[in-house]
């Protein structure tokens, strides 16, 4: 056992030493490029490192790539690089348009046509809840978020909504969130035989339900 004992510490337990040429951590964006700088060995029976690992620029991640070297002895050193893929951020083309609305609508109200960015995705509104109270041309911001939202964050811009000076109904109409067909003077939303411009003449509500449906129930009844 003691000659055992000698010969192992007679033998070559030292690695060869592994150094990357350049950095450890090397951090780009999706699309960008990557290098491969390798690394050198010292003590081993090649002076350049072997490789193993690659690096997907086109997705988004955290990938690591090894360096080897080994030596007569079969004592193998390693060294490792940590390559961050990080989301890109794409860049807006053109803006969308936002279709002009009444003011005292929200921004839910104003449609955004069209629009472009260096990859596919769609605009809406940061907040879509904001009322635009005052008549005018103002930004408000949209967010494009990208189709490929595994490598590409979504980003903001501004537009420009033009409101209008409404007529009384149409101001009036704005405080009940309808759209479309509903907010149209003749529509009945609610459907208690009430349209919207009896509606507003009469200060009710066009969309509670309390216009002549509820009155000839309750004649009815009265008939009974």
């Amino acid at each position: 056992n003691r000659n055992y004992i000698t010969s192992l510490r007679g033998l070559d337990q030292t690695p060869p030493v592994v150094t990357l040429n350049g950095n450890a951590t090397v951090t780009l964006i999706v699309g960008g490029s990557y290098t491969e700088q390798g690394a050198t060995v010292n003590g081993g029976t090649s002076a350049t490192a072997t490789i193993s690992g690659s690096v997907n620029t086109s997705l988004a991640g955290t990938y690591v790539v090894t360096y080897s070297g080994s030596d007569t002895a079969g004592n193998v050193g390693t060294a490792t690089r940590t390559v961050i893929v990080a989301k890109a951020t794409p860049l807006i083309t053109q803006l969308p348009n936002a279709l002009a609305i009444i003011a005292g609508q929200r921004l839910s109200a104003s449609q955004l046509t069209g629009g472009t960015a260096t990859v596919p995705g769609s605009f809406a509104w940061s907040d879509p809840s904001i009322r635009v109270l005052n008549p005018g041309t103002e930004s408000y911001p949209v967010v494009f978020t990208p189709t490929d939202g595994a490598n590409y964050n979504p980003t903001t811009a501004l537009v420009s909504v033009t409101a209008s000076q409404g007529t009384p109904f149409q101001t009036w109409i704005t405080d009940f969130s309808l759209t479309g067909a509903d907010a149209l003077e003749g529509a009945d939303p609610d459907r208690d035989g009430l349209n919207n411009l009896l509606e507003f003449d009469l200060g009710r509500s066009p969309t509670r339900g309390d216009g002549w449906t509820r009155s000839v129930a309750v004649t009815s009844n009265q008939l009974k």
